[in-house]
């Protein structure tokens, strides 16, 4: 089973659509007012941020008070993926599916169309992971001419700014025309990058 821990503020939305259920997102924001006092933007935050757990872990046990299940309510729909018990459940956005066992769509148009979109998502994903790795060896080819300063430090004239490569073993390497009166800002602003993990999310 998944567990899936919810913060007070969360807890006050499900006991909401626990009591009314079925209940629309409209229909909530008007209750938390009346209820809790919360404007209309801050109860959409909330089953955003429900949405999003969902999106996370887009699976669970079937259950009539499931989080899944009851977000169904209002959002995304709720299909039986496994009919065996346990039974599990999962969300679809799309509802194109007639039945799932065996898999039929509603109409030949929904099939031609979602099987010529999985073609375009595997060759877009594919052409991404290539770039991607393409981009990897590239880099690490041009900085192989790198110095090394100290420690995770390395300065080289491939580059014209400073900046932080790699995720597991971060190296600050800086451009070798940086005058030596700003390095150690220069440094220091790397460093928090590195220690903000700001790598794993950009450049």
């Amino acid at each position: 089973m998944t567990f899936i821990k919810l913060f007070d503020s969360e807890l006050k939305i499900m006991d909401i659509v626990w009591d009314k259920e079925p209940v629309s997102a409209k229909e909530i924001s008007l209750i938390a007012a009346e209820t809790i006092g919360w404007n209309k933007n801050t109860t959409y935050t909330i089953i955003k941020k429900l949405m999003d757990k969902r999106y996370w872990l887009p699976f669970g046990i079937a259950n009539q008070y499931s989080l899944l299940n009851l977000i169904s309510k209002f959002t995304t729909k709720t299909v039986l993926i496994r009919q065996e018990l346990p039974q599990v459940t999962t969300t679809n956005s799309i509802m194109a599916a007639k039945n799932y066992f065996p898999l039929e769509y509603k109409t030949d148009l929904l099939k031609n169309v979602l099987n010529v979109a999985s073609l375009i998502w595997i060759i877009v994903s594919c052409a991404i992971i290539l770039i991607l790795v393409l981009l990897y060896f590239f880099t690490k080819l041009e900085l192989k001419t790198a110095q090394l300063i100290s420690g995770n430090i390395y300065k080289s004239d491939k580059i014209t700014a400073p900046a932080v490569y790699g995720i597991i073993q971060p190296k600050i390497i800086i451009p070798a025309q940086i005058a030596a009166g700003d390095l150690d800002y220069i440094l220091l602003h790397e460093q928090v990058h590195i220690a903000r993990r700001d790598n794993l999310s950009g450049p």
